[in-house]
């Protein structure tokens, strides 16, 4: 194999050439790492064992030197430190440092990134289910559609400080569709009538709706529905 460093995972190559990786191993828990002799003769290959959570692994480099550096960079990125008793050259040093300048930051990347969809999980989880990431044009395509699943979505406003509701109903002259913003008022949510309601929840504007027409407007779920949704950046669109 040949093999490849990237963050904390080692990443493995049949051959230089590959751009998809055979295997790869994950080195954020490791525990351990000791130099071995590899191979057979009077000059074995000189290789490292790592002892990870729940196994030891061995890998051969081309010579001790390899190894070293090998050390050298899997220390840096795992410990977040240069090793200060490692025998490299100054330059390896210096690309040491480099390295532990870049994990550093993409570690501080990551976390950012993790709390970003923890934040988003929270606020999807709190959502009502008839709520979709869509357009107000994907909204009446979704309950045109397929009206089985319901006739009420909940979506976000044009610029993403509101919300808006889109309904679909059967009427003596047709199909009337309509659309309603729905303002988020300190903690609570103001549903924009002539007369104007406010209520606790985006949960407590959706019963509103069903219960002001004796059921006749339905929250539409469907779960396949949400992979319609676009990104926030795109909210600018909607209303």
């Amino acid at each position: 194999y040949w093999a490849e460093l990237r963050g904390t995972t080692i990443f493995f190559y049949s051959d230089t050439k590959d751009t998809t990786h055979a295997e790869k191993l994950e080195l954020q828990n490791l525990k351990s790492f000791a130099g071995v002799s590899v191979g057979e003769g009077r000059s074995p290959l000189r290789g490292f064992e790592v002892g990870l959570a729940n196994e030891e692994v061995q890998l051969k480099t081309e010579s001790p030197e390899a190894r070293e550096e090998w050390n050298g960079f899997i220390f840096t990125v795992t410990k977040l430190e240069v090793p200060k008793s490692v025998a490299l050259l100054p330059g390896q040093i210096l690309r040491l440092q480099e390295v532990l300048e870049r994990e550093v930051e993409r570690r501080a990347s990551l976390q950012v990134l993790q709390r970003s969809v923890e934040e988003y999980d929270d606020v999807q989880s709190s959502m009502p289910q008839c709520f979709y990431n869509v357009s107000r044009q994907q909204a009446m395509e979704m309950l045109e559609q397929h009206p089985c699943y319901g006739n009420l979505i909940l979506r976000p406003g044009s610029d993403g400080r509101f919300y808006s509701v889109t309904i679909r109903q059967e009427t003596e002259k047709g199909i009337s569709i309509r659309h309603f913003k729905v303002l988020n008022t300190g903690g609570h949510f103001t549903i924009e009538l002539d007369d104007p309601v406010t209520l606790p929840s985006l949960h407590a504007v959706v019963d509103h709706f069903v219960r002001e027409t004796k059921g006749d407007l339905k929250p539409f779920i469907q779960d396949y529905a949400r992979k319609i949704g676009k990104s926030r950046e795109s909210f600018k669109n909607y209303w």
